[in-house]
């Protein structure tokens, strides 16, 4: 063999053992096809949860959706006794007429939003601040409940 072929065939050679290496590999995995989710998208999707429990808590007129999944069990015993009563105290009158959030934090699974609600027992406007909470299934529930707002008869 000339060196010139010789050189040729090395070449050949090398390129293949190249193209074997390449394909091999650790382990193969597919290409992210979905939406990837950075920790601050996930952050203010918990905000945006959150308020959304919160409001809901002080106008929902679905008494039903409040009581069974919009605050947490402990909170329905503390200020409802059961879920009869919370359907009971859930009237429209004792509902606000609008709300204003007008902060919140939320810190691994638990919120803070503070709102201003007006109208039925929130008169011109009352401060509230809410306790929410991120449930094992990912549902954010009102869990505390502060205000100087008058309450019953």
């Amino acid at each position: 063999m000339t060196g010139s072929r010789l050189r040729a065939i090395s070449a050949v050679a090398a390129a293949a053992l190249c193209v074997a290496l390449l394909g091999c590999g650790e382990k193969s995995e597919p290409a992210t096809t979905g939406p990837v989710v950075t920790s601050e998208e996930q952050g203010k999707a918990d905000i945006q949860a959150a308020q959304s429990a919160a409001n809901a808590f002080l106008i929902s007129s679905d008494a039903a959706v409040v009581c069974d999944k919009g605050i947490t069990p402990s909170l329905l015993k503390k200020t409802y006794g059961d879920r009869k009563g919370c359907l009971k105290a859930r009237r429209p009158a004792s509902l606000a007429k609008s709300v204003q959030i007008t902060s919140s934090q939320v810190n691994d699974g638990t919120a803070t939003v503070v709102a201003t609600a007006k109208g039925g027992p929130y008169g011109k406007g009352e401060k509230v601040t809410m306790t929410v909470v991120r449930d094992g299934g990912g549902n954010w529930r009102v869990s505390a409940v502060k205000s100087n707002a008058k309450v019953g008869p």
